[in-house]
């Protein structure tokens, strides 16, 4: 999205810049995941589980740290590469290990615009409110049976969902092509409105 996620290596088809300005407040190193609270829409992993050969706690742990100012947040542990909106309407990209670059969102309806709007702001809440309970991980990746746009078929990555719930930063791990949002499952509406406030991907439709 914004083109083509060159620097995934895995034509996925994100394609955000990481050019341009820096500065801005950079994500801590990557951590292990802290423990849900009761109340977060997540369930407890499987200890030591793995997902496609992978463990599931080294993907959650190679995620970036979600700063308090982070309202969503895409890791894609396997590129190395990561994309956080802010509260605020700041859209950040960058390397996991950080720093990260401050870009310009590309929105739905507002183009040109420094900061995602409020309207896509508040969207992307309340879908983050309306997130059903999901597992931390799959038992295993989905099986990609569905087309990109353009034609090809699937190709799913593993990919860490990062936000706060009840002021305590959820890791939520979904096997999914980003070109395809309904690979993401429960989590498709949320990937859209964080898409369409600042990715850029609706661009392919």
């Amino acid at each position: 999205m914004h083109a083509v996620l060159r620097s995934l290596g895995l034509t996925v088809g994100l394609g955000l810049p990481l050019s341009a300005c820096a500065g801005g407040p950079s994500p801590a190193p990557p951590s292990p995941a802290p423990a849900a609270s009761p109340e977060a829409p997540v369930a407890d992993p499987a200890p030591g589980g793995t997902v496609g050969g992978v463990p599931v706690p080294a993907l959650l742990a190679a995620a970036a740290a979600l700063p308090r100012e982070g309202l969503l947040q895409l890791s894609f542990p396997e590129a190395g590469l990561v994309y956080r909106l802010d509260a605020d309407g700041r859209y950040w990209t960058g390397p996991l290990a950080g720093p990260l670059q401050l870009e310009k969102p590309i929105v739905r309806g507002h183009p040109g615009v420094d900061r995602a709007p409020a309207a896509a702001l508040d969207r992307l809440r309340a879908e983050l409110l309306a997130l059903p309970t999901l597992p931390i991980a799959p038992p295993s990746p989905p099986p990609a049976e569905g087309a990109r746009p353009g034609g090809g078929r699937e190709q799913h990555v593993p990919i860490v969902l990062g936000f706060f719930k009840d002021d305590v930063e959820q890791r939520v791990l979904v096997w999914a092509d980003p070109r395809v949002p309904a690979s993401f499952g429960p989590a498709a509406p949320l990937y859209v409105a964080f898409d369409e406030a600042a990715l850029g991907g609706w661009m392919n439709e």
